[in-house]
Order: structure tokens, then sequence, then C-alpha cells
């Protein structure tokens, strides 16, 4: 549901109806509160609020990692999105590094211990 409201552009219902399912999955799937942390972080990029999405980001990367499988399509889309608020904040040796990470992981070629913490 919170796709749909980002998606028209109802950003604070968005941000409403994400925070609300993190805050359901406290004590739940490792998962869904790394993809609530992702959907946040994307969000708050398409605010302006690139150090809160960053935070956020950084936070799902986390978890992700902490799991014990890692699916490499999330974790490619993880790495690009952290490459696009760092390009928006003009750090772009960073963007570039979390863009190359990007690659690799869709062209199958990282393993779990190169990807950038």
């Amino acid at each position: 549901l919170g796709l749909l409201f980002q998606n028209m552009g109802d950003f604070k219902r968005a941000n409403e109806c994400f925070q609300q399912h993190l805050n359901l999955s406290d004590d739940g799937d490792a998962t869904i509160r790394s993809a609530c942390y992702h959907n946040l972080g994307n969000l708050a990029g398409k605010n302006g609020d690139y150090d809160k999405a960053l935070d956020y980001l950084h936070e799902s990367m986390t978890i992700r990692l902490s799991l014990p499988s890692i699916e490499k399509c999330i974790m490619g889309a993880l790495h690009n999105d952290l490459g696009v608020v760092y390009d928006e904040k003009k750090d772009y040796e960073r963007a570039l590094e979390y863009y190359e990470n990007s690659s690799r992981i869709k062209f199958g070629r990282c393993i779990r211990g190169s990807y950038v913490q």
C-alpha cells in the first residue's frame, strides 16, 4: 500500500504505511524489516532527505547481511539505490563504488564477503 501512495505522490501516507509496517514487524521477520527500511530510504531520497535515506538504506543492508541467505537481486537493488543517493549528494566516488557493486551483484560475480557495508 505504501508503494501505491508513493507512486501517487502522496509521500506522507506512504511514509505512514511504511512506518506502520515496520512497527508491526518489530519482533518479526527480518526480511520484512529490511524491506521496510529499503522503502523508507527510497522515499526519503525522493523527498530530498539524503542523509535519512542513507540511514534507512544502510540499516536495510545491515539486516540483509545478517540473514542466512542473501538475495542477490535485492542486494543489487540496495547497492544501486545507495549509489543514486550518493550521486544526488554529489559524492561521486561513493556513488561509483555502489554502482559498481550493484553491477557485480546483478551479474553474479559477487560473493557475500565482498559486499560493501
